[in-house]
Order: C-alpha cells, then structure tokens, then sequence
C-alpha cells in the first residue's frame, strides 16, 4: 500500500480552512510523512512502517509525532484506523519511548569530528559541524536561515532557533573558528531563492547515517563537551548541568543528566 501524500495534503488543508487544525500541527503531520515515505522508497508501508518510524526517530520523543501523523493518515485519508500502524509493532514503539533517552556515543569522540573534517560537500560539512558546536537538534539545523546567525569575534556564533522543541524560541552561542569563517563565505553566496540553507531533515540523517554516524550523536556529544567545559571553569556540577540544559533546550534536568552522562 502505497502513502498517497498528494490525498494527505489535501484533507490537512481542507481542516485548516474548516477551522479544525492548525497550520502548525498540519506541517508537522505532513514532514513526518514525508521523511516516512522518503524512508519507505521500495518497502511495503503496511509491513514495513514501524522500522521506518524507528529508523527515523533518534529521539525517543519524536516517536509520538510520527504515531500521530500515521494516525491521522489511517483515520482521515483511508478511513481505516489500524490498516497500516496496529498491534505488536505499534507497542513495541510505544514503549520504545519510554526507555531512557542517555547512552553511550557509539564511537570515539574524536571520531565524530574527523569523519565530519573529511567530507567533501562543504554544504553538508557546515550543517553537521554546526550540531556539533551548537547542540542544535537536526531539524532545528534543517530550518536555519542566514537570519538566525550573529557572528561575533573569535570565532563566536550566535544562534537563534525561531522554532524548537514545542514551538519555543531559545538563542544558542558556540564557538568554532573553522565553522565561522567558513558559514559566513557559504551564506554569503547563498541563492535565497533556494527552499533552504542546508538541507531536509530527513536527507541530513540519511547522509550521516551513510558516515555511520547518528545525526543525535552529535547533540549527545556537544553537550558532554560543554559539561567538561564548564566544570573546568570552576562551575559546579549544578552549574554546568544548568549551561547544558539551556544549550539543548531541555525542559528537565534529568534528561539532561542523560545526555551528559559522566561527562
């Protein structure tokens, strides 16, 4: 069974005009399924949908958005609840959700930069070395703009996410000479009539997974980097905690004590 997205678009808009969803809500059940589709190239969507859904949602807290996305497409365009998301494999995401969001980087940290430093496409260079540096979450990297950077001196950024997590606003400072110099000259020639800055989402996690990288990884990894940082400044843990919290745009410490892990 194929995703028809031309019928998805054309229900969401039609709720938007009746007053019965947002525009917001409906721009995220259509990127959600997109990034499934994009995932799905060649699969069976009835058979195949909950490891695309898996592959895609590094954060365990993504999972929701594509249940409900696939959901709504169940319920309003095949007007057949549990056709393609159903038993076993929708509970086995669901409790994937709840495992704990901390573990361990995959590879050595040095690792992550010199895989990063090697490649080739300066575009995609930039975008990742930016989730390095800033902690940014990669959707938050596919929706940058040249408007959201302040370059400063010394090699300093300063990075304003218009929409994260839940809609929220957050001003995030990094520093790295070699990203700087380089971000600026690549803005500089930037087409604005092109869609984005960088890429999609969906294309960022798919080059870096070709690297064997976790697009995640890299927001784990700024964020044991800015812990250790902070600690050698004299900060308390609290205080460093507290730094990281505020870089990742988390709502609760404790997710931050899973990120940072021993530092």
């Amino acid at each position: 069974m194929a995703i028809s997205m031309e019928a998805y678009k054309k229900v969401l808009h039609k709720q938007i005009r009746d007053g019965t969803l947002s525009e917001k809500t409906a721009r995220s059940y259509i990127s959600c399924m997109e990034n499934l589709c994009e995932q799905l190239k060649g699969k069976e969507a009835c058979t195949d949908i909950a490891d695309a859904i898996h592959t895609l949602c590094s954060e365990n807290e993504q999972t929701p958005k594509y249940i409900a996305a696939v959901k709504k497409y169940e319920r309003d365009v095949l007007d057949a609840p549990k056709s393609l998301l159903y038993g076993q494999q929708l509970q086995e995401l669901r409790r994937e959700r709840q495992k704990p969001i901390g573990r361990p980087l995959s590879l050595e940290e040095k690792t992550y930069v010199h895989k990063i430093n090697a490649l080739r496409n300066q575009k995609l260079k930039l975008a990742l070395r930016i989730q390095v540096a800033s902690g940014l979450r990669i959707f938050e990297v596919a929706n940058l703009l040249p408007a959201d950077f302040e370059f400063q001196t010394a090699g300093k950024i300063t990075i304003t996410v218009r929409e994260g997590k839940g809609g929220k606003m957050r001003k995030v400072d990094c520093e790295d000479a070699w990203l700087s110099e380089n971000l600026k000259k690549y803005i500089a020639a930037w087409d604005p009539n092109e869609a984005v800055l960088f890429y999609k989402e969906s294309y960022l996690k798919k080059k870096a997974g070709e690297l064997g990288l976790l697009t995640h990884d890299l927001r784990r990894l700024n964020a044991k980097q800015r812990y250790r940082e902070k600690k050698a400044e004299g900060e308390s843990h609290r205080e460093a905690r507290r730094a990281v919290q505020k870089q990742l745009g988390h709502a609760q410490a404790k997710i931050t004590d899973a990120y940072i892990g021993s530092g």
